[in-house]
């Protein structure tokens, strides 16, 4: 009788401690997929803060080359009453279409008329901007201005103008010169890049008014969030940081990266609504509990039925296994989701970490690496010609072919719209003969992928020593630059002005 008491109460208690067991599992499972969940929405927060703020790095700064081309023209000619002719008006929209994102240009006199303008035949729309903030801005400001989003009176979209006053041979303000530039050209182009999310996008000055905003710009025109959390909470605590707020222009919650850009005076915010990143999150949950609750009940079923305790533990450790191999295939999923869909190469933040350790790798074995900075040349216009699909075809094809061109141990990336990173490995006493080598067979081999479809590629290569891979991948982004300036459709190595204040001292 003793035998037989003490049988169901040692099942008991084995059953007990399943059940325990496999309640703390899925408590830890969740709760792991939680902070990776949580990790993933702030890493997409902050990269795409990132590259929203080098695409508006490179936008402001087109514009304001072109903007100091036009005040050195009319300086060069002898002043506003010399430019008004039909010369100069061609030189003026022919530096007018260099603006990435530009809708037109004015030269305005110090009384507030058109001297010339983009927009119309020569000489341009007449009409007077005395009233106007940013023609004022213009008069009032020492250097470059980017003024908030305005209606643009002749087409209706919202645009931003970036505006330089212009002085005459005493440095007093004679008139000014402005361009207009599409607000969506700074944020839409994230759209291309579907991470599921659809981040918020938005772009500040420092007084709190909205120089851009994805989505629904037109609807927040002349507001300002200068009493909002941004502003109020954190912006005073850092220039770059992570929080999480409800929005006071469409009321929802975000989990939200931002950036100062002090050059510029702007503010540039990333957000992703909690709601959308925990949906799936709670759908995965939900059908874990339910998968486990199964399980549980299976192996509480196995130990109350089976006859000996060998068979018993062999059943729970093989739900145990299935429970594991759910959570490492969770982990590979999330592992995925790092790298660009369309293309299938590691995104921006991916290629970082990558990036990085491959060069603790070449620093072990006495080597270093090359950086190749790639930007596509007339992307756009084939995108604009042809559409979505188009570009996204051109964008496959550009990452096959740097995957044809590169070794097994390269390193390629996408690291945001038309751009692409490498990283060659090797020697450093022949590393740039390397490195050269493959961007040129890069820049022959995307020039004939697509009829005006180009690319200009910057090399730099990491100084023996450094650590800091950032300063690299500046260095070469400024030389990619040069070789666009340069003409296109080439490779440019860093100067070594480009030197960053870690690089220099080594």
């Amino acid at each position: 009788m003793r035998g037989v008491t003490e049988r169901p109460s040692r099942t008991v208690f084995v059953v007990a401690v399943a059940i325990i067991a496999v309640i703390g599992l899925v408590v830890r499972t969740l709760w792991q997929d939680y902070n990776r969940t949580w990790l993933q929405a702030e890493a997409l927060a902050t990269d795409t803060a990132r590259v929203v703020e080098a695409q508006v790095s490179r936008t402001v700064h087109s514009a304001d080359i072109v903007l100091q081309q036009v005040i050195t023209m009319i300086e060069e000619a002898g002043g506003l009453g010399a430019v008004r002719s039909e010369p100069y008006w061609q030189r003026v929209r022919q530096y007018a279409a260099n603006v990435d994102g530009g809708e037109s240009l004015w030269v305005f006199d110090r009384g507030g008329d058109v001297v010339l303008s983009t927009t119309g035949p020569f000489p341009g729309t007449a009409f007077n901007a005395t009233d106007r903030a940013y023609f004022q801005a213009a008069l009032q400001s020492q250097g470059l201005f980017i003024g908030p989003a305005i209606q643009f009176k002749v087409n209706g979209a919202p645009v931003v103008t970036a505006s330089r006053p212009l002085r005459d041979k005493d440095g007093v303000v004679v008139g000014g010169v402005v361009v207009a530039i599409n607000a969506q050209w700074l944020t839409e182009f994230y759209a291309l890049m579907d991470f599921g999310y659809s981040p918020a996008i938005a772009i500040f000055r420092t007084d709190g008014s909205i120089v851009a905003r994805r989505p629904n710009l037109e609807s927040v025109i002349g507001q300002s969030d200068i009493d909002g959390p941004l502003f109020k909470e954190h912006l005073p605590r850092g220039q770059a940081g992570f929080y999480i707020s409800t929005s006071r222009f469409d009321g929802k919650r975000r989990m939200a990266a931002y950036r100062s850009l002090a050059e510029l005076n702007l503010i540039i915010y990333a957000g992703v609504e909690t709601a959308t990143v925990f949906a799936s999150w709670r759908e995965r949950s939900l059908w874990f509990v339910i998968d486990v609750a199964v399980m549980l009940a299976l192996i509480v079923l196995a130990i109350l039925w089976g006859s000996r305790f060998r068979l018993k533990a062999r059943r729970t450790q093989r739900r145990l296994l299935e429970a594991e191999a759910m959570t490492v295939q969770m982990a590979a999923e999330l592992q995925y989701a790092r790298r660009d869909p369309l293309t299938q190469l590691p995104n921006r933040g991916l290629f970082l970490e990558m990036a990085a350790s491959l060069h603790q790798q070449c620093r072990a074995q006495g080597q270093t690496i090359a950086v190749l900075f790639i930007d596509l040349d007339g992307f756009k216009s084939i995108n604009d010609r042809e559409g979505h699909k188009a570009g996204d075809e051109v964008l496959r094809r550009t990452a096959s072919v740097l995957q044809a061109l590169t070794r097994d141990h390269d390193l390629i990336g996408r690291f945001g719209g038309d751009e692409f990173t490498l990283c060659v490995p090797g020697p450093y006493n022949i590393l740039l003969q390397t490195a050269c080598s493959i961007a040129e067979r890069v820049v022959g081999q995307i020039a004939g992928l697509e009829p005006g479809l180009g690319c200009s590629v910057g090399i730099a290569l990491q100084p023996q020593g450094c650590d800091d891979l950032g300063c690299t991948l500046q260095r070469a982004d400024n030389a990619m630059y040069r070789a666009k300036r340069a003409g296109k459709g080439r490779y440019a190595l860093a100067s070594e002005l480009d030197d960053c204040a870690t690089c220099s001292v080594l």
